[in-house]
C-alpha cells in the first residue's frame, strides 16, 4: 500500500485521479529509497558490542526496502481501518498474511542493521522510513474516503495477490537470504 504521488490514468481527468496502488508506489519508492550518498554503507558508531563493520550497499537497499515495505502495511491497514471501520478485518488479514509469508526476511533485515549500527543509527533510519512512507501516503490520507476506500481495496488485492512480498523481488531477497551475522 504505498502511495508515491496520485496516478493519473490518461483517459481520466485529474480531479478524479485515484492515488496508486501499493505495489506501484513501492516500485518507484525502492527506486529513491537510499537517502544522498547512500551509495556507500552505514558506517557503525563505536557501541559496545558493536564492531567497526559496514553493511554492503546492496545489503543495506534490501534492509532500507524490507523495513519500509513493513512499516507500509502497518500504516495502510490504520489507514484503510481508520477510514472504513467495518472493513478491519479484511485489512487485518492482509497485514497478518503479508507479515506470515515476509516475516523471516524483514526479520533478517532488522538482525543485518542491528549487527553493524547502533540505537542511534538504528532509530535514524527507522525514523527516515516512517517519515519517507508517510509522504508517499499523504496523496492517499488527503484523498476523499470513496477514494480512500478505492486504493484500500486494491491495496489489500495487491498484499493477498502476493506481489509485495519481498521474496519476490531479487534484488531484496537475495541479500538477505545470503546475510550471515558476523560474529566479533
Amino acid at each position: 500500500p504505498k502511495a508515491a504521488a496520485p496516478s493519473t490514468k490518461a483517459t481520466e481527468p485529474e480531479s478524479t485521479a485515484q492515488p496508486e496502488t501499493a505495489r506501484k508506489a513501492i516500485s518507484k519508492r525502492a527506486m529513491r529509497e537510499q537517502t544522498p550518498g547512500s551509495n556507500q554503507a552505514l558506517p557503525a558508531e563505536r557501541e559496545p558490542g558493536i564492531a567497526q563493520r559496514r553493511l554492503d550497499p546492496e545489503l543495506e537497499k534490501a534492509v532500507i526496502i524490507a523495513i519500509g515495505y513493513s512499516d507500509l502495511l502497518q500504516q495502510a491497514e490504520s489507514i484503510c481501518t481508520r477510514t472504513l471501520p467495518t472493513s478491519f478485518q479484511k485489512y487485518e488479514a492482509a497485514t497478518v498474511l503479508w507479515q506470515q509469508r515476509n516475516g523471516a526476511l524483514v526479520a533478517r533485515a532488522r538482525e543485518a542493521l542491528t549487527s553493524v549500527t547502533d540505537s542511534v543509527q538504528q532509530n535514524t533510519l527507522q525514523g527516515e522510513v516512517k517519515r519517507r512512507t508517510q509522504l508517499m501516503l499523504a496523496p492517499v490520507i488527503a484523498a476523499p474516503a470513496a477514494s480512500k476506500i478505492k486504493w484500500c481495496d486494491r491495496s489489500v488485492a495487491e498484499i493477498r495477490s502476493g506481489v509485495m512480498d519481498l521474496h519476490t523481488k531479487q534484488h531484496v531477497a537475495l541479500p538477505l537470504m545470503r546475510y550471515r551475522a558476523k560474529t566479533s
